[in-house]
This record gives C-alpha cells, structure tokens and sequence, in this order.
C-alpha cells in the first residue's frame, strides 16, 4: 500500500485561509440559530448549509484549483456526511462541556477540519494542485 503523499505547504496555507472564513462564517450562523433557541443539529445544519454554498467556491477554486460543476454533488454528499458526524460528536461531546452546545461545536470543530482536508483533497478535487 501506499503511503500519503503530504500536501503542498501553499494548498495547506490556501485551506486554512479558506477555512478560517468559511468555518467562522458557518460557526457564525450555527452560534445565531442557538441563540434564536434552535437546536444544535438545526442550527448544525444551517451551518453546513450556507458552509457548502461558500466553500465549493473558495475550496474548488482558491484550495484545489478544481472547480468544476460536475463535482458538487460529491461536494454536497460529503459535507452531509461529515454533518452527520459533527452532530454525532457535538452529542458525544456534551456531556463533557455540563451541555453547553457552543463549546461542543467548537471542540468538534477541531477533528472535523482535518477530515475535511482529507475528504476534499482526495475524494471530492482528486487531489487538486498543490500550486
């Protein structure tokens, strides 16, 4: 088997920069639908909604260099899997943080970024330029 080829440091730079305004747009839209008393796998949802509709744009073209419309319903299915499990673990998560949703979501944040890296570098762009 193969090992990993590692990322080119420029895309890792590109995806953090495309990731520090998606995720804080998104977190941004998840922390206001709690506070309107929605809950969290709601307000998750909304979140990745409105993440999808900004980061296929940033991540296809300013990450990957890949944009392309044949790839975003393999872009939306993957977000709404790993939706699936950032509820999943903003569940798990509450009990550890005396059910504070705002503080799961962030901790959850926090495994559910590098997946994402991983499942849009190799599964949704196929690898993408790394220039």
């Amino acid at each position: 088997m193969a090992a990993l080829k590692l990322p080119p440091t420029a895309q890792i730079s590109r995806f953090v920069a495309a990731g520090v305004v998606n995720t804080g747009f998104s977190y941004g839209v998840y922390a206001a639908f709690l506070w309107l008393g929605i809950s969290y796998p709601l307000a998750n949802l909304a979140a990745m909604i409105s993440g999808v509709l900004i980061g296929f744009m940033t991540q296809g073209h300013f990450v990957f260099r890949r944009l392309e419309g044949r790839r975003f319903p393999s872009f939306v299915l993957s977000w709404l899997t790993l939706w699936g499990l950032n509820v999943m673990l903003i569940g798990l998560l509450l009990p550890f943080t005396r059910d504070n949703a705002y503080a799961a979501g962030a901790i959850a944040l926090i495994m559910i970024v590098p997946l994402s890296f991983i499942v849009q570098k190799y599964l949704v762009f196929g690898g993408g330029s790394g220039r």
